[in-house]
């Protein structure tokens, strides 16, 4: 007799039953502030990737290269995070409709493409909104939630994301020659 194997019905919010010690309720909510930094690191991504591509200038080798250094490191994130929600019984979103609905940070507008400084501005800022927001679920899954196991893997993202912006803020710092030729 062949058994017929049937999928489940499941959706974004759907939560398998599980043991590791974090209640249902705490699961739920990790799995939630999750979900957002899935959609964050997301929208990072796609962002870097198109910058990366469309970066021109004198400075176009070296931050074409960052870019792509930053769009892998961030890539890795995703998958982290979306791991991260599977492995305490949740589902992963993909949708790009979700990731823009749920995201906290912005896309460039229409077709323009930014110039060279602002793509490092818009970089820097999604990367700071990003700690500043890591910050927060840090603490909330290591003190509200108990989830030690979640508050490691976001201390691990958010020190990738400080490293990142620190390369990009000392590429907007004036060098030594252009601070000496406006005195």
């Amino acid at each position: 007799m062949v058994k017929t194997m049937i999928e489940r019905k499941k959706s974004v919010k759907t939560m398998l039953p599980m043991r590791n010690g974090v209640s249902e309720e705490n699961r739920k909510a990790v799995i939630a502030l999750l979900h957002r930094q899935l959609a964050d690191h997301y929208v990072l991504v796609a962002k870097t990737k198109f910058y990366h591509w469309n970066v021109e200038g004198p400075e176009f080798h070296d931050l074409h290269e960052l870019f792509d250094e930053h769009y892998a490191i961030i890539e890795e994130q995703v998958d982290q995070l979306a791991e991260q929600a599977l492995k305490l019984g949740g589902q992963a979103p993909g949708t790009l409709a979700w990731f823009l609905e749920h995201t906290r940070l912005t896309e460039d507008k229409g077709e323009t493409i930014p110039d060279t400084l602002r793509m490092v501005k818009n970089l820097l800022d999604d990367h700071e909104t990003i700690m500043e927001n890591l910050y927060e679920d840090i603490t909330a899954t290591d003190e509200d939630y108990k989830d030690a196991v979640t508050s490691n893997l976001l201390q691990e993202i958010s020190d990738a994301h400080h490293k990142m912006a620190w390369m990009l803020r000392m590429i907007m710092q004036p060098t030594t020659l252009e601070a000496e030729t406006a005195k």
